[in-house]
């Protein structure tokens, strides 16, 4: 008889979505010693993994299913019976993180494996001491913008091939700052020539098309990331493929001011 045994518990964290996933697809971060944890490939579905531990065999388990920032399952075949382990990961909020686990037991011989995977995993999220401890080193960081200007000769790199250098560039760049643990959002925008500004002047409104300031670097995208010092931002800012061409000026978020003249 098929058998479902489910152990479920979540944690709400004041990291970024793509922080707690990030952190906790890394597989470092899954070592509990003498506990160690290997892949074969990259954090994909269908790629097997190993958990090794001293005078035992090694355990064999596979991802059944990675979505990006979402969730994944990571599933352990037993004797009559595979052991699952599902992350899902949901903002609340900007800067805010529900990570769940659920534990599943199924199969005809799931009954048997229930003691001992309640002894070992219990009713409480198993990652929740180390979430806690990351929190407390989230609390000294600050949010940086990264503002991007580039020059029309930059912006028109944007129609080159996808194999262009310098576009690669900038997909191994952010995924060094996801490596990192410091993204927490971006985005590009279109060129100066499809903005448009307003201005209100005694009650009327005032509309112009083209973008705010006419100079040749203009603005053409953000990246937020979580450091702790500007010192810190500063040296991503200059490995940023945009200031080989164009400017990046760095600048703190004021979360303060936002929630005092704005949210409230």
């Amino acid at each position: 008889m098929m058998k479902n045994i489910p152990f479920e518990d979540s944690v709400e964290a004041d990291i970024s979505l793509s922080f707690a996933w990030s952190w906790r697809t890394e597989l470092r971060n899954w070592d509990d010693p003498p506990a160690h944890f290997q892949l074969d490939g990259p954090f994909a579905s269908g790629v097997w993994g190993t958990t090794v531990l001293p005078g035992q065999e090694p355990l064999r388990w596979r991802f059944r299913e990675v979505r990006l920032n979402r969730s994944f399952i990571s599933e352990m075949p037993l004797d009559r019976a595979v052991l699952s382990f599902e992350w899902s990961f949901e903002g609340v909020s900007p800067g805010r993180t529900r990570i769940t686990q659920r534990i599943i037991l199924s199969g005809d011989n799931a009954t048997a494996y229930a003691p001992q995977v309640r002894d070992s995993f219990g009713l409480t999220l198993v990652e929740a001491p180390k979430i806690q401890r990351e929190l407390r080193h989230r609390r000294k960081l600050m949010q940086f913008a990264l503002m991007i200007y580039h020059t029309p000769e930059e912006f028109d790199m944007r129609k080159n091939d996808y194999s262009d250098p310098h576009l690669g560039a900038w997909r191994a760049y952010y995924r060094a700052l996801v490596d990192a643990g410091v993204y927490v959002g971006a985005d590009a925008l279109e060129v100066p020539e499809t903005g448009t500004t307003v201005r209100l002047r005694d009650g009327k409104r005032r509309v112009q098309d083209g973008p705010y300031a006419d100079t040749k670097e203009q603005l053409a995208g953000f990246i937020i990331l979580e450091l702790p010092s500007v010192d810190a931002a500063l040296e991503w800012a200059a490995r940023c493929p945009g200031a080989s061409i164009g400017v990046v000026e760095v600048r703190p978020l004021a979360k303060e001011a936002l929630r005092r003249g704005f949210t409230g």
